[in-house]
């Protein structure tokens, strides 16, 4: 009888346990959806912020860090499986640890970064008008420069560094909100910067900042490395100039960003750029590693990966160009070879006609 009681014991403390179990997911589920819903109404404030502000240049800097902190938000919360690419509810929470108690605290979070968005939004708003803009005014702000300009700001604008800032900000904005890229508000937010606190705003989002490194680094997703090469290559979709990327290093603060942007530096650094190659007649041109029927080994590692850039690239006649790794299979040489000796056959045919 002994042995019986302490079998059912052990089964009372299994159910038991298995019941704390399945309250626990009810409740994970629960509280991740509140923080899905805490999260749409914070990317709404990054919206509300950012689309058609006449941005003055004095700004244009704070305009940038909210557009680089909008897309390490919004990255982090695709990574982590709350939302997918289209901002619609997902549910899911891919992080190391998937509790209970750190839903909460992303959402406390979430809310943490959306009041002080909101407090800025509020204070911006007070200072602001809706107009519809004039085409020449739509032209400016889709270029990222404010329509309100005074005689010595621009002058000032020599230094093209104020308006690459607004170029970019309102290019990365337009990346994150891929759904509304051929879609203009038809308003256009006239703020009157003089009467806005710099100094306020700007401890909005350094601690605006400050909450999306905790949001990146306490609840990192399960596949960090995947969600960086996600950024790099939505950033590198931009196809931003050498200028227009060493404007976003200056404004990057989070600590998404500043990784984000170390790669694609050393992407940068470490590839080559050719630009006006022009390849005609029987001429032919291989760039990049090939691995022919001869070789023999048994592994090749990058040290590092590569950028590399093709500017006026043009192919003429029986030319052959080959760029990329070929790994198995003929080599880009056989390929050439074999398209010489089918030129040659077609020439000996024509002349023995």
């Amino acid at each position: 009888m002994v042995y019986k009681l302490d079998i059912d014991k052990e089964r009372l403390f299994v159910l038991q346990l298995l019941n704390e179990i399945l309250v626990a997911e009810v409740a994970t589920a629960i509280g991740i959806a509140g923080a899905v819903g805490v999260l749409q109404s914070l990317l709404q404030c990054y919206k509300d912020f950012l689309t058609a502000r006449d941005f003055d240049d004095d700004y244009a800097i704070l305009q940038l860090r909210a557009a680089l902190l909008e897309n390490s938000t919004t990255t982090w919360s695709i990574a982590v499986g709350l939302i997918d690419e289209s901002e619609a509810p997902r549910n899911e929470f891919l992080v190391a640890r998937p509790t209970e108690s750190n839903v909460k605290l992303v959402q406390q979070t979430l809310t943490l970064i959306r009041d002080q968005l909101n407090a800025a939004n509020d204070e911006l708003e007070t200072y602001t008008t809706l107009t519809a803009p004039s085409p020449g005014q739509d032209a400016q702000a889709a270029r990222g420069s404010s329509p309100l300009t005074s005689g010595a700001t621009a002058a000032s604008r020599s230094d093209d560094t104020i308006s690459k800032r607004k170029r970019v900000a309102n290019k990365i904005h337009r990346m994150v909100r891929r759904q509304h890229d051929e879609q203009h508000p038809g308003t256009l937010k006239r703020t009157v910067w003089a009467l806005v606190d710099k100094a306020r705003l700007e401890n909005v989002l350094n601690k605006v900042t400050t909450l999306v490194d905790r949001l990146n680094t306490d609840f990192a997703p399960l596949e960090k490395k995947k969600q960086l090469t996600k950024c790099c290559e939505d950033i590198q979709s931009l196809k931003l100039s050498e200028e227009e990327l060493k404007a976003i290093e200056e404004a990057a603060v989070d600590k998404l960003s500043q990784n984000v942007f170390k790669i694609l530096e050393n992407e940068r650094l470490t590839g080559n750029k050719f630009i006006e190659t022009h390849v005609a007649e029987d001429g032919s041109m291989n760039i990049g590693d090939y691995y022919d029927n001869d070789w023999k080994g048994n592994s090749v590692v990058r040290q590092q990966s590569r950028n590399d850039t093709y500017e006026s690239l043009s192919v003429k006649g029986t030319a052959f160009v080959n760029i990329g790794d070929t790994f198995g299979g003929k080599s880009a040489v056989q390929i050439r070879l074999e398209q010489m000796q089918a030129a040659r056959m077609a020439r000996n045919r024509d002349s023995s006609d």
